[in-house]
């Protein structure tokens, strides 16, 4: 799958970018203001700001708080960065109206009993200095600064109920050579080529990488298979380049959150010889799994 930081990984960026102009993409932060505007003003008087928790960034949690209470989905759909990662297989969210017909709720008891420890014990991680982030409950819920949800780092029952169903018969579906894994980090298309990344444990150096042309599909032989990837940070909103020795020869997936003009910023499939680049592709990344492997 994609990033998804359940994994604990786009959350936790620390070192620096550096001093040139940076492109990003932030979501609906214009939306997000005005849903906290519009917080019923009543409510005002019962919000407590502790002493270590910036006043701004509380009311934006707590206007948040408020819609999740009240299942207020159309309204929490405008405050989305899209798309919103889901554990795979799952698919993205990648809409407003996807968000709003979301068949496996997303905001089920047991994250409101969460959000309720926050209400009792208020504590904001603050990152907006480095990443522009903030985040609640260890890094469960980020945000942008300005209120937009940047990431929901949970995976309801009902998800989960979906997630064990569905991967039984995605491995099913797959070559025999790459049934084996803990869980997909990663399915991407160039013009040439499929490719899927897949953790086989938790560390950030046990990745592995399985390769097709195009006229083949993952039922398939993979041209390619290549263990022992790893995963490296590129700065504080850089994002990750995961990496695959194979002789003289690498395989790079370049993911870049931040670049000095909006070309520069995507997913890109770099092929190395002996350290020195050859070929650079544009990523289009797969989201829906499953429905990329019954399509053929």
């Amino acid at each position: 799958m994609r990033i998804f930081e359940t994994l604990v990984i786009a959350g936790y960026l620390f070192s620096s970018c550096g001093s040139s102009q940076v492109s990003t993409e932030h979501g609906n932060d214009a939306l997000a203001d005005k849903k906290i505007e519009e917080i019923d003003s009543t409510k005002e008087e019962k919000r407590v700001y502790p002493d270590n928790v910036d006043s701004s960034q509380h009311a934006q949690v707590l206007a948040f708080i408020e819609l999740v209470e009240q299942n207020k989905l159309d309204e929490l759909s405008s405050l989305i960065e899209y798309p919103l990662k889901r554990e795979s297989p799952l698919a993205d969210i990648t809409t407003a109206v996807e968000f709003v017909d979301y068949p496996y709720e997303l905001f089920d008891e047991e994250i409101k009993t969460q959000l309720q420890k926050y209400l009792d014990e208020p504590d904001i991680i603050d990152r907006t200095m480095s990443n522009g982030k903030f985040g609640i409950l260890n890094g469960l819920i980020w945000f942008w600064d300005g209120g937009s949800v940047a990431a929901l780092n949970y995976t309801s029952k009902k998800e989960q109920d979906y997630i064990k169903l569905r991967d039984a018969e995605i491995r099913a579906l797959l070559h025999p050579s790459i049934q084996s894994f803990e869980k997909n980090y990663y399915i991407g298309q160039t013009e040439k080529f499929t490719f899927r990344i897949d953790w086989m444990g938790d560390s950030y150096e046990n990745l592995r990488y399985a390769s097709w042309s195009n006229k083949w599909n993952m039922t398939q032989q993979p041209d390619i298979i290549i263990e022992n990837g790893i995963m490296e940070k590129q700065g504080t909103i850089g994002g990750y380049t995961t990496s695959f020795e194979n002789g003289e020869y690498s395989y790079v997936l370049d993911q870049r959150w931040a670049a000095e003009n909006d070309s520069g910023l995507g997913d890109f499939l770099l092929v190395m010889k002996n350290g020195k680049e050859i070929s650079s592709a544009r990523v289009t990344e797969i989201l829906d799994e499953l429905a990329f492997l019954k399509k053929d």
